[in-house]
């Protein structure tokens, strides 16, 4: 089982309990909303183990429960009115995958459940009171991406003995702490002889500028903030970029191995 369809699993033990209990009180169909900021291909995978895990506590979409779905296609400005959109309808629960999501979310509605599949660090940033008690409407699971960084460039330094430059490639708006991640990296980075440098995008249209300028960076490597745009719309973009230029030769003269990017 792959990552996705693990933590899409674990998202349906959550929200069985509003669903069954919604169900019992009401003679129509029950609806659940998935607000999701990437794209139908990219959470596809996700999106059929959520499917698959509800069908074994016997809820069948188009049967008994009706799943809305809405995609901000990596465009964050999308998420309010779809936030808003899913709330008109009443459901009885609304899944979601990360901060950006939840915050719309939260923004809409004080009353529906609310349950996110992988937001870093939940309290700190306010969707919940505590990992233990949330309270509120909102609750879901937390993921250790920033914490798990010094070990991914342990890993770039295991792979690449020889690593010297690597770019870290960002979305500037998706979390209030990304500041000081880059910087926890960027230590982490030198202690092991590896000069970090940070590139941000945050729309396609940067995304282009920001290749050109992890090109002209000499980096070697390339680590990715999770992101509904970088990690999911444009991700095979980032890669085909990553493999096009393998980026450990392509502007050295060095006999430095030629080896092809790790991305994360």
């Amino acid at each position: 089982m792959t990552r996705r369809r693990f933590l899409a699993a674990l998202g349906v033990a959550a929200i069985a309990a509003p669903i069954a209990a919604l169900a019992r009180q009401s003679t129509g169909i029950t609806r659940i909303g998935v607000l999701m900021g990437s794209s139908p291909s990219v959470e596809a995978e996700g999106l059929a183990a959520f499917r698959g895990a509800l069908e074994k506590l016997g809820y069948i979409d188009g049967q008994n429960i009706l799943i809305e779905l809405r995609y901000a296609m990596g465009q964050p400005d999308r998420l309010e009115s779809m936030a808003h959109e899913l709330v008109a309808l009443a459901p009885a629960a609304i899944v979601c995958v990360g901060r950006q999501e939840t915050a719309a979310l939260q923004a809409a509605t004080r009353a529906i459940p609310i349950i996110f599949r992988q937001v870093n660090d939940p309290v700190e940033q306010g969707f919940v009171a505590s990992l233990a008690r949330p309270g509120g409407n909102t609750t879901g699971f937390t993921q250790m991406s920033a914490e798990l960084d010094p070990k991914r460039l342990e890993l770039l330094h295991e792979i690449t003995p020889s690593l010297t430059h690597a770019a870290f490639l960002v979305d500037p708006t998706l979390t209030p702490g990304l500041r000081e991640r880059v910087a926890r990296a960027a230590a982490a980075a030198k202690s092991l002889g590896i000069t970090l440098r940070p590139v941000e995008a945050a729309t396609p249209t940067e995304l282009a500028a920001s290749l050109v300028a992890i090109q002209e960076l000499s980096s070697e490597a390339l680590l990715v903030q999770s992101d509904p745009m970088l990690t999911g719309t444009e991700f095979p973009r980032i890669l085909d970029f990553a493999l096009a230029h393998r980026l450990a030769g392509s502007r050295q003269t060095s006999s430095k191995p030629r080896v092809r990017p790790p991305v994360y």
